[in-house]
C-alpha cells in the first residue's frame, strides 16, 4: 500500500500506470549506466587528444625556433595541420560530454517563474528541439557528409588522411547527444510522474527541480 508523507493511504495507481512506471524506471537505470560509462570513456579520450595537441603545438613552436636561430629548413606542415583536425573532434565530442553534464550555458530567468510541472514540460520541449537538431543536422547530415567525402576520396593536405575520418566526429556526436538527451527525457518524465530519480550524483525529487531551485 502506498503512503504519503503523513502516513495516510494513497489511492493505488492502475496497472497500466504501474507498468509504465516500471518500464520507464528500468530504461532509466539502463540509460544511467550507459551515460556513466560513456562519460568516463569520453573524458579519457578527450584527455588523450588534448595531450597530443599540446605536444604537437609545442613541437611546432620548437621547430620554428630552430628555423629562426639555426637557419635550417624543417617541415612543419604536419604539425600545423594536426591541431586543426583534432580540434574538430575535441569540439564536437567535448560538446556531447557537456550535453551529458548539462554544462552548456542556458538562460532560465523566465523558466524560473514557471511552476514545477510547467518547468518539466518546458524541459521536454527543449530536449525535443535538441534531439531534432542532433538527429537531423549532426547524425543524418554528418553521416551524409562522411559518406560523400569517403566516396570522393578527399584527403588532408599534409597527413593525406581521408577527410571522412575527420567528419566522422559529426555523426558520432549526434549519436552521443541522442543517448544523453533521451536519458534526460526519461529523467524529466519520471519526475512528472512523481518518481525520485537518480541522475548521476544527484537524486531529483519533487523538491529538487531540474531547472534551478524553487
Amino acid at each position: 500500500m502506498n503512503l504519503d508523507s503523513s502516513g495516510n493511504a494513497l489511492p493505488s495507481a492502475g496497472p497500466l500506470r504501474n507498468r509504465l512506471r516500471f518500464c520507464l524506471t528500468s530504461l532509466h537505470r539502463l540509460s544511467t549506466r550507459i551515460v556513466h560509462y560513456t562519460q568516463a570513456i569520453l573524458r579519457l579520450f578527450l584527455f588523450i587528444l588534448l595531450v597530443v595537441m599540446i605536444i604537437d603545438v609545442s613541437t611546432q613552436v620548437a621547430l620554428r625556433q630552430i628555423d629562426k636561430y639555426f637557419e635550417v629548413s624543417t617541415s612543419t606542415g604536419k604539425t600545423e595541420e594536426m591541431p586543426a583536425l583534432l580540434l574538430i573532434w575535441v569540439a564536437l565530442i567535448g560538446g556531447s560530454l557537456a550535453v551529458s553534464e548539462r554544462s552548456h550555458p542556458s538562460i532560465d530567468a523566465l523558466v524560473r517563474l514557471f511552476s514545477r510541472n510547467w518547468r518539466l514540460i518546458n524541459d521536454q520541449f527543449v530536449y525535443g528541439c535538441m534531439i531534432a537538431f542532433s538527429a537531423i543536422v549532426l547524425l543524418w547530415g554528418g553521416f551524409k557528409l562522411t559518406i560523400f567525402t569517403f566516396n570522393t576520396e578527399q584527403i588532408t593536405p599534409a597527413w593525406e588522411l581521408p577527410m571522412a575520418y575527420v567528419y566522422l566526429a559529426l555523426p558520432l556526436a549526434g549519436i552521443l547527444n541522442l543517448i544523453y538527451l533521451m536519458h534526460m527525457c526519461l529523467t524529466s518524465l519520471l519526475r512528472l510522474l512523481g518518481e525520485p530519480v537518480e541522475d548521476g550524483s544527484k537524486v531529483f525529487t519533487d523538491q529538487s527541480p531540474l531547472s534551478g531551485s524553487e
